[in-house]
């Protein structure tokens, strides 16, 4: 009995040297978001929680706040990656411009962050998923980001939209596209056009005149 004692205590006794230790090196700690917070050692950025214990040891050079799908950017070597509050990489960090969400601005702004989009050093756009599945590699030259589970891509000069699969939605390529709420979108060429409803289904086409006037027909899928 008396050295089960012993054991506990001494248990205890480095559990404190350790809390202390840790409280010592630790050069600045950033607010709590919940129960975590980041905090900066020997120059590197790691997480801990409430109760003082290392979720990720310190070994970032930058990390973002946490967004609110519970995902902060974070950096390291040069590469940008993301964590979340459990403190596990969700994306390994990569070489790349940017990593984060796209927001909508046409006359409203409008958050798209059902997936996290990064652009590479060839300022061309990829997707992960919020558990870090890659969706698609970067091969899009724009995009409006995932909302509703679509997201339109241009490539070449063309628009589409894929799906979380990463694979093409529509029939035909269009010159051109106007976003409105919800992903809704109208894209047109010279000769026709179509309207897509949020949840990504065509509802309208049109027929476009070389005078440029526009003629609305029902659709009929």
């Amino acid at each position: 009995m008396k050295k089960n004692v012993s054991v506990f205590v001494l248990l205890i006794f480095l559990c404190a040297i350790i809390t202390a230790s840790l409280s010592e090196e630790i050069n600045y700690q950033w607010e709590y978001q919940g129960d975590v917070a980041f905090f900066e050692m020997n120059g590197k950025i790691g997480l801990i929680d409430k109760n003082r214990n290392i979720l990720h040891r310190a070994e970032f050079d930058s990390v973002s706040p946490f967004d609110n799908n519970g995902l902060a950017e974070i950096m390291i070597a040069g590469k940008t990656g993301m964590i979340n509050a459990f403190g596990e990489i969700v994306i390994e960090p990569i070489f790349c411009s940017y990593m984060g969400y796209t927001t909508v601005e046409n006359g409203f702004v409008e958050l798209h962050d059902e997936a996290v989009a990064y652009q590479n050093m060839q300022q061309q756009w990829g997707f992960y998923s919020l558990e870090g599945d890659l969706i698609s590699e970067a091969q899009w030259d724009d995009t409006y980001g995932f909302i509703n589970n679509f997201a339109y891509v241009k490539k070449n000069g063309l628009w589409n939209m894929i799906d979380k699969k990463g694979k093409i939605v529509l029939g035909d390529w269009w010159n051109s596209i106007d976003v409105g709420h919800g992903g809704t979108a109208t894209l047109w060429n010279s000769e026709k056009g179509i309207s897509v409803d949020s949840q990504g289904q065509i509802y309208e086409t049109y027929r476009i005149d070389s005078d440029g006037s526009w003629h609305q027909s029902t659709y009929n899928s």
